[in-house]
């Protein structure tokens, strides 16, 4: 793949035009969004994760005063769904709205998450489908963690076979 051949692909679709387990695990997010703690950025955000068995483990943003130390919605779910051995993650949802308002467009997962998605996609040979969404749910963005970080960094890079940890 050449450098000017990468561009993020997305679908844009509304509420309704999702199918039903698309549906299920985006009000899964959204009934974990007012559960963030964010006492600093008062900024909501929530993550709902599928499991290839249909498990869904959610998960939100968890600010710190030492704001290195804050934990994004995505990393949390996929930390949270590992620590509890479910595996073979194939969709996740992540919502996002501001404290007194809500985005015209979806937020889009910062390069850490995009990172960790794309290594536990990798460890569990699975692509991950990415819905992104307001809380108006009229404007969610459909990709996947091949598209949202077509050029990543993992352990082939470091001659590391990920086979003992799957």
């Amino acid at each position: 793949m050449k450098l000017e051949e990468v561009i993020v692909k997305y679908k844009v679709a509304e509420f309704s035009e999702l199918t039903e387990e698309q549906k299920e695990l985006l009000l899964a997010a959204e009934k974990k969004l007012p559960k963030a703690y964010n006492p600093y950025s008062k900024f909501y955000v929530a993550a709902a994760l599928r499991t290839k068995d249909g498990q869904i483990v959610t998960a939100n943003n968890t600010e710190n005063s030492s704001y290195g130390l804050t934990v994004c919605a995505e990393r949390a779910v996929i930390f949270a769904a590992d620590a509890m051995e479910l595996r073979d993650f194939t969709s996740m949802a992540i919502i996002t709205r501001g404290n007194n308002f809500d985005a015209l467009t979806p937020s889009t997962s910062c390069g850490a998450c995009r990172q960790v998605i794309q290594e536990f996609a990798e460890r569990y040979q699975m692509p991950m489908e990415l819905i992104y969404s307001n809380t108006a749910m009229d404007n969610i963005w459909i990709t996947s963690n091949k598209d949202m970080l077509p050029l990543p960094f993992g352990p082939d890079a470091l001659g590391i076979s990920l086979d003992e940890y799957r």
